[in-house]
């Protein structure tokens, strides 16, 4: 027999104090819950103008991550270096983005079986997500005696969980929003000791990430960029930034700051040294006008290394670059991170190298560049495996990307190197695109760290504590990539159903052998997986996304 367990969860949510979840919550900046699809008519049947550039780069974007969630390949189609090529277009070459634009539609268009006529129109398109809207009903052997049930993402849209147990099997039936069931009520604890230490931040904002360290629980922060140690800062400075000794003090600063809140960093190194500024000071343009890492600069950099980790006794792991497939050649990647590893390893003999992310189609590729140029030479401790970002079915790539790596590690040599991934997120409500809302990325913070951990990564880091401000020089998908509204997008600063989630997320699973995170088969309709915690199983579960 079912019954509805909304009773019981206010009872639940009272006993384990998450009362931050229970309260009520809007749907954000204009988003839809869930239901409908992208409309790609316009981009197909209008041309792009200097005035609506910005707006169809953006539909553009977000148009190729549905087709990536499709399981379309768009390497050589429209991959990350296409995007950031026209994101400093149009600052630097607004004409020069128009065309390209307009070429990236037509050949998303080709990918997706969409006609593109001759004429000012470029064709039709209804290209889109969808999204569980049904009640789906799924069942697992569950051989306990009682069980809790709770919703992990506070969605007004959802309506009733209803669960039943009958002769060991346990039938649920969701909305759209993942849950959790346990055999015992879970206990919120504010045990430092009980931090989760597989739960991180990328913390551009250090500020906002050591304020709410103690609520959301996670045990890491990465420290890159600016906030990170560029050996290009070191020589010659940036706009509002020192040289030499008191850049590292800047840095030991930061790092300080994060070790008195409890959290372990990992900071990144940046080998490369900037070519001479454009005029147009983006953070592409840093990115992108490096020179490369050369033999003869050995010396004068391990010199800065040997400072620089002196200077930072707190910190135990460091990697370098990150992202570095976006603009160093894997030649000169593998030989600036053997370098980097030799003398990490004179000077602090427990800390550890994590190699860099990667973002594009190709990054596996890059990688696999580097380690045959390594020669089999030893050169890092841990892997950072591809920063899967996107939208609300991207999760399901974690998998795919977490084999490929461990593969490629094996097969080298590396297989006792641990896999993370520091990057990761889906965005919340965006501007113009109904089909994202605040709480479909907060049940994304689920789907992605269960999926990763079940897969074999490690840790998994969130992108963003905070929402940028017109990353990379516009409005777009980091704007809302964060756990908190940024009031410079929309005067906004609450906390989003994200953070609540992603505080949960990481309380309940600190202290659980993530070893254990498996799948249980429950048929197409929805998804669920068992992690073991103190020997008692907790069952995470929602409907499948496609």
């Amino acid at each position: 027999m079912k019954k509805a367990v909304f009773p019981l969860l206010a009872a639940f949510i009272a006993l384990c104090a998450v009362d931050s979840l229970a309260q009520p919550m809007g749907r954000g900046r204009g988003g839809m819950a869930r239901g409908g699809n992208v409309n790609y008519d316009y981009l197909l049947s209008s041309p792009t103008t200097m005035e609506n550039a910005d707006e169809r780069f953006q539909a553009v974007s977000n148009w190729a991550f549905s087709l990536r969630e499709k399981g379309v390949h768009l390497r050589e189609v429209f991959d990350q270096n296409d995007m950031m090529r026209i994101r400093g277009l149009l600052q630097s070459d607004r004409a020069m983005a128009v065309k390209e634009i307009d070429a990236s539609i037509k050949r998303l268009a080709g990918v997706a079986g969409v006609s593109t006529p001759a004429g000012p129109g470029l064709g039709q398109s209804a290209m889109g997500r969808q999204y569980p809207t049904a009640p789906v009903t799924l069942s697992i052997p569950y051989p306990y005696a009682g069980y809790y049930i709770m919703p992990l993402v506070n969605d007004p849209a959802d309506g009733a969980i209803m669960a039943g147990l009958n002769r060991g099997i346990l039938t649920v039936t969701l909305h759209g929003s993942p849950a959790i069931v346990t055999q015992d009520p879970l206990e919120k604890s504010k045990d430092p000791a009980l931090r989760n230490q597989s739960f991180g931040f990328l913390a551009d904002d250090l500020d906002a990430a050591t304020r709410h360290t103690p609520e959301l629980n996670f045990g890491w922060v990465k420290l890159s960029g600016l906030k990170g140690a560029n050996w290009s800062v070191y020589l010659h400075g940036a706009p509002g930034m020192e040289t030499g000794e008191a850049y590292l003090e800047s840095i030991r600063r930061n790092a300080e700051k994060a070790a008195q809140a409890g959290l372990n960093v990992l900071l990144i190194i940046e080998p490369m040294q900037e070519k001479k500024r454009t005029k147009v000071a983006t953070s592409i343009d840093m990115k992108t006008r490096r020179v490369a890492f050369q033999d003869h600069q050995s010396e004068e950099y391990t010199n800065f290394l040997r400072k620089l980790f002196a200077k930072l006794p707190m910190v135990k792991y460091y990697s370098l670059g990150n992202e570095a497939d976006n603009y160093m050649a894997a030649e000169d990647y593998a030989r600036a991170l053997k370098v980097t590893y030799d003398t990490l390893k004179e000077s602090c003999p427990a800390c550890s190298l994590v190699t860099s992310g990667y973002l594009n189609d190709n990054g596996a590729a890059y990688f696999e560049q580097a380690l045959a140029a390594l020669k089999g030479k030893r050169a890092f401790d841990h892997f950072d495996m591809r920063h899967v970002f996107g939208y609300y079915g991207e999760y399901r790539r974690i998998k795919e990307e977490y084999r490929a790596a461990r593969n490629m590690l094996d097969r080298y040599g590396y297989r006792d190197a641990e896999i993370w991934m520091t990057e990761t997120a889906s965005p919340s409500a965006m501007s113009g695109d109904p089909n994202t809302s605040d709480a479909a990325q907060a049940a994304d913070v689920v789907r992605r760290y269960v999926t990763a951990y079940a897969a074999g990564v490690k840790k998994v880091f969130w992108a963003a504590v905070t929402d940028h401000y017109m990353f990379g020089g516009r409005h777009g998908f980091f704007d809302s990539a964060g756990i908190i509204h940024n009031p410079a997008n929309d005067g906004r600063a609450d906390l989003k159903p994200a953070y609540h989630t992603y505080a949960l997320m990481a309380r309940t699973l600190a202290g659980a052998n993530l070893a254990t995170a498996e799948r249980v088969e429950v048929g197409p309709s929805a998804e669920c997986y068992r992690v073991m915690k103190d020997g008692k199983p907790f069952y995470f579960m929602w409907p499948t996304v496609r």
